[in-house]
């Protein structure tokens, strides 16, 4: 199983927006953090956490991490489709405001 695959599978229509945030969040996740969001050598308890849990907050594995970008990457990947940011007109003002944060602290 992908690490970055969303956890209920490809959605029609617009959910394949939410589809390309969730990848992209699992994706800035696994760099900034040095592991995917949820991980488990054992691929049925991989597919159980990844139907039943949000990731755990990127400052579990990166305490120095700043709120936003914590709060920005803790969005992207929810585990419903309807909590995540719905396209990405939505979450380009997120990212900015990240961006912006992180560097006014220097991390």
């Amino acid at each position: 199983m992908k690490s970055w695959a969303v956890p209920k599978g490809l959605p029609a229509g617009p959910g394949i927006r939410r589809l390309a945030i969730y990848s992209l969040g699992a994706t800035i996740y696994r760099a900034l953090c040095g592991q995917p969001p949820l991980w488990d050598s054992d691929e049925k308890i991989l597919i159980k956490s990844r139907l039943t849990l949000d990731a755990p907050p990127a400052s579990s594995l990166r305490p120095e991490l700043c709120p936003e970008t914590v709060r920005l990457l803790s969005r992207m990947l929810r585990r419903k489709r309807r909590k995540r940011f719905q396209s990405a007109e939505e979450l380009l003002p997120a990212c900015r405001q990240a961006y912006w944060a992180a560097s006014r602290r220097g991390a």
